[in-house]
């Protein structure tokens, strides 16, 4: 062992021993720690996150969403609006619930199996699982809780806090572990003692079949985490790369798998600043199944992979400001779905732009929300119909492998927003540019680019399309915004 390892581990027995060596944590003691620290954290949080019900910025992130997918947004539309947060009284209840579960049915005398100087095990009877204490507890319910042998294992942090290990059968495999600390809560995850737990759980029960896949391997983490006073963050990591492998009851093939990012995604509030962070970092991701044969409608033996070369993005919303949205992108690379090895299609998300962008969502004079990107928005979408052809997808014979590219640019600030149909003027609805050029075009020879102007909008026929248009953006046209 390093020798700077074996001086610190030395170091934090020499803690511990003093703070426990001559005192075993009491079931009473541990019920306390465990409950009144998940409580207060719970409790402060449903606080801090009742300031999230007063942000008029986070109704123009809604609006924002709803304005990207095609709708028209004011901020008196109730439709647009972010939706509330839970009162406080749904916090408090479920604290209530805590408290009297961890004290009254899980850390008791009772059910204490066995201590020393660090921890204490207590294996829990189906009577406490099956039933809140109000009613009687099913039988069966009972019986299969008690056959699974569930223990839980807890044991002091240093500082304040207790740690917990739930575990299934003699064997003690470990289904979760919970950290229930003075300024964090967290759940964790190893899914092959999961595996292991949940499956020694359907033999016990003599379940023909199991709960769980072939191959499932990685950890998870959900952590709750006290920042400071009334700031809190939520966030769900991956600590090591996932792997899933399953067959379904016609014996189906599917595998799914995620790398290591941690934390996939959080979501900061920060009451007094009255400021609410969501930032996700996905990393390449993988799921492959079997591949749906569209001229027969059964499955032919062929494998389709989706590859999502990763998902990032950052939104900041504070009251008074505009919301800020960074470091939007799809990973590293292109993403891509394959039908055994072959591309069909593909996404590439500002190629020649560090395959990143920013986005500002703000309000114009008429409180429409305008999206302000940079450096530019430019989504290079591929179509193999070639490949889905042979695959026997029927499509028209003008449709032939090509790459559709969709550029907001030419601007220091490319900006656009939603502009609502107008029932006087005839005009029905579209994107209008505000900064910059957008431009629709494809790689394959014989079209020309649709480009829709700064001032003008981009909008959808509403007549057949004129011969000699692009079979799919030929839907569109440029005009004026009436």
């Amino acid at each position: 062992m390093n020798p700077t390892k074996l001086v610190r581990l030395s170091a934090a027995s020499a803690v511990l021993l003093v703070s426990y060596g001559c005192h075993r944590p009491t079931p009473a003691e541990i019920a306390e720690e465990a409950a009144e620290n998940t409580a207060a954290l719970i409790a402060e949080a449903g606080q801090a996150a009742q300031a999230a019900n007063e942000m008029t910025t986070l109704d123009t992130v809604s609006a924002g969403v709803r304005t990207a997918s095609g709708g028209a947004c004011a901020a008196t539309d109730p439709a647009c609006a972010a939706p509330n947060v839970p009162a406080q009284d749904s916090f408090d209840a479920q604290v209530a619930q805590i408290r009297k579960f961890l004290k009254e049915r899980i850390f008791i005398e009772e059910n204490l199996e066995s201590s020393d100087s660090f921890s204490a095990t207590f294996r829990v009877p189906g009577s406490a699982i099956c039933s809140d204490g109000t009613t009687a507890a099913d039988p069966a319910c009972v019986s299969q809780v008690d056959a699974a042998e569930l223990r839980v294992k807890a044991w002091p942090q240093m500082g304040g806090g207790v740690n917990l290990q739930v575990l299934v059968s003699r064997d003690r495999f470990e289904l979760m572990a919970l950290e229930l600390g003075k300024k964090t809560l967290a759940a964790t995850t190893d899914l092959p003692q999961t595996k292991k737990a949940l499956d020694f759980v359907a033999a016990i029960s003599s379940s023909t079949t199991t709960p769980t896949p072939r191959v499932l391997e990685g950890k998870l983490e959900v952590r709750l985490t006290k920042n400071a006073e009334q700031d809190f963050t939520f966030s769900y990591g991956v600590l090591w790369g996932v792997k899933v492998e399953w067959a379904d009851s016609q014996g189906k093939e599917y595998s799914f798998s995620t790398a290591s990012s941690n934390p996939v995604a959080s979501l900061r509030m920060e009451a007094p600043q009255r400021r609410a962070t969501l930032e996700a970092n996905v990393g390449e991701t993988r799921f492959s199944g079997p591949w749906l044969d569209p001229a027969t409608g059964s499955y032919s033996g062929k494998v389709q992979t989706y590859f999502l070369s990763g998902l990032s993005g950052k939104v900041v919303a504070e009251e008074g400001k505009d919301v800020k949205i960074t470091n939007v992108g799809l990973g590293g690379g292109q993403s891509y779905n394959l039908v055994d090895g072959d591309k069909v299609t593909t996404v590439d998300l500002n190629k020649d732009s560090w395959r990143h962008l920013d986005v500002t969502l703000q309000r114009d004079s008429a409180d429409r929300v305008v999206l302000v990107v940079s450096p530019e928005l430019d989504v290079i979408m591929g179509y193999f119909y070639s490949v889905l052809r042979q695959l026997g997808v029927q499509y028209p014979d003008v449709l032939q492998d090509e790459s559709l590219r969709v550029r907001l640019n030419g601007s220091s600030a490319p900006a656009l927003t939603r502009i609502a149909p107008n029932l006087e003027t005839g005009f029905p609805g579209g994107w209008k540019i505000l900064s910059g050029q957008l431009t629709i075009s494809t790689d394959q020879a014989g079209y020309d680019p649709l480009v829709v102007a700064e001032g003008r909008c981009l909008i959808q026929r509403q007549t057949t399309p004129p011969a000699g248009s692009h079979p799919i953006y030929g839907m569109w046209d440029s005009m004026d915004c009436q």
